[in-house]
């Protein structure tokens, strides 16, 4: 009759060795937790409180950038730029009001989304006679003509307020 006390030749792996295999085995795992949760929580964060004012502001930034390659290519078509009473409006449809867009080839942005500033309000533009031929801005975080840091008014004909 075989003796069932007798120990086995084979090697036990790592995993099942008594010690510190099976300790080192729970910190990783442990470790591996934490990690997972706060990438869940940093992928989280803004939709659960929102964006960080200086995310706003790279997002005015970012539509800025959109809206000024969209005005660069309606002008290229037209020779002229969307009049103040056209608006930025004329970026998504034929201006119907003002001098007619004869070569009008839009939209020139396919999201509406774009002539939004980082806080959801739209863009203010003038047409001027001077270069670059218009004037596009936000007043900031505050809304407000001038301001300092989040409320500081981005403008398209100053490079400055264009810093990231």
């Amino acid at each position: 009759m075989a003796d069932l006390t007798a120990t086995s030749s084979r090697p036990r792996s790592p995993l099942t060795r008594p010690g510190w295999p099976r300790t080192v085995a729970l910190i990783v795992a442990a470790v591996a937790a934490v990690l997972l949760v706060r990438a869940l929580l940093a992928a989280a964060a803004p939709r659960l409180f929102g964006h960080p004012r200086s995310d706003r502001r790279q997002a005015t930034l970012r539509h800025m950038d959109a809206v000024v390659t969209a005005l660069t290519q309606y002008y290229a078509d037209n020779g002229s730029f969307p009049t103040d009473e056209q608006g930025l409006d004329a970026l998504l449809r034929r201006p119907e009001v003002g001098e007619p867009a004869l070569r009008w080839r839009g939209p020139y942005t396919q999201d509406p989304a774009l002539l939004l500033d980082g806080w959801g309000r739209p863009f203010h533009y003038i047409d001027t006679p001077t270069r670059p031929g218009y004037r596009l801005w936000s007043l900031g975080a505050d809304d407000m003509e001038g301001g300092v840091g989040e409320d500081a008014d981005v403008l398209s004909w100053e490079r400055g307020t264009l810093v990231r």
